[in-house]
């Protein structure tokens, strides 16, 4: 019986290494052909981006566990009088981030731009793909077969899992947007009120 019991457990403990093995091996090329793919991509160095922006899209990315890559795009926001704005003022930029998904860049009803990005940077393993009107200058074939081969699933998103960040120009500042679709938007840093200059009087 004890013979039995013996062999018995290092048959399951051998079991468990091999299948251990063939998990790691199989996450191993898994990581080397995103790897591989991720190469033809220009990376972003996240060492000169600000540490405050970085830690909202960490504090982003967290929500969603399940999801392997997501969008980063700068946001632009119409007003009611038809006035282009990307931000709250001169000072402040607004950026969205959302979970990637497979129609985002064809140009359709459910897409968000017509251009794939060629950008892209990792945190915590996730892929993060940056959105720029510059990616309009490379060709769209490759960054097409990338980011389909990277982001599989789903081909359209529902519900709102999208945030806003809003980032200041000259400081190391970004937040949250809870309402983005406020017109008074204020800003992290209020504009300073010029004072004007009274000559001394004679």
């Amino acid at each position: 019986m004890k013979q039995f019991k013996k062999i018995l457990f290092i048959s399951l403990t051998t079991i468990c290494i091999v299948l251990f093995g063939v998990n790691c091996q199989g996450i191993a090329q898994l990581h080397s052909a995103q790897k591989s793919l991720l190469d033809s991509l220009h990376r972003v160095d996240t060492t000169q981006m600000k540490s405050a922006f970085l830690m909202r899209i960490h504090q982003y990315i967290q929500t969603k566990p399940n999801v392997k890559s997501f969008i980063l795009q700068c946001f632009y926001v119409y007003e009611d009088r038809g006035i282009l704005s990307n931000g709250v003022t001169i000072n402040n930029d607004i950026f969205l981030i959302m979970p990637a998904f497979q129609c985002a860049f064809e140009g359709g009803e459910w897409s968000i731009d017509d251009v794939y990005p060629n950008h892209y940077f990792l945190m915590n393993d996730k892929i993060i793909f940056v959105c720029s009107r510059w990616d309009a200058c490379f060709q769209q074939q490759n960054a097409r077969k990338i980011y389909e081969k990277l982001v599989p699933t789903p081909k359209i998103l529902y519900g709102n899992v999208a945030a806003f960040i809003m980032v200041e120009h000259k400081q190391d500042r970004a937040s949250f947007l809870t309402d983005f679709k406020k017109i008074n938007l204020e800003p992290l840093t209020k504009l300073r009120i010029p004072v004007k200059f009274e000559p001394p009087k004679p």
